[in-house]
């Protein structure tokens, strides 16, 4: 089940590039995929030293285990769903008021 909520996110990657390309003007699109990416990229740095703090977890919520096997997805798909949140509602809402 994890790996099938990281691919719901996985394929988000390609809508948010997009929605950048499509609401960004062209002068500031170079800065905008720049931090978009270097953000990516300090993701992929800083989630395996998460997994060192996660890795101790065992609980129940009501009937679903959460332990380290499954805690991993579940941190990535409450980290997408922010970015999502987050990039929908201050990018686009942000360069359309603009007017560009």
């Amino acid at each position: 089940a994890t790996r099938f909520i990281n691919g719901l996110g996985a394929s988000a990657g390609g809508i948010l590039v997009s929605e950048l390309a499509w609401t960004v003007p062209k002068e500031k699109q170079t800065r905008m995929f720049s931090l978009f990416f270097a953000c990516f990229q300090l993701g992929l740095l800083l989630g395996p030293g998460l997994n060192f703090f996660l890795e101790h977890l065992y609980f129940y919520v009501g009937p679903f285990l959460i332990d380290a096997l499954s805690v991993p997805g579940l941190v990535m798909a409450l980290f997408w769903t922010f970015l999502l949140f987050t990039f929908f509602l201050l990018v686009r809402s942000t360069f359309l008021l603009e007017g560009s």
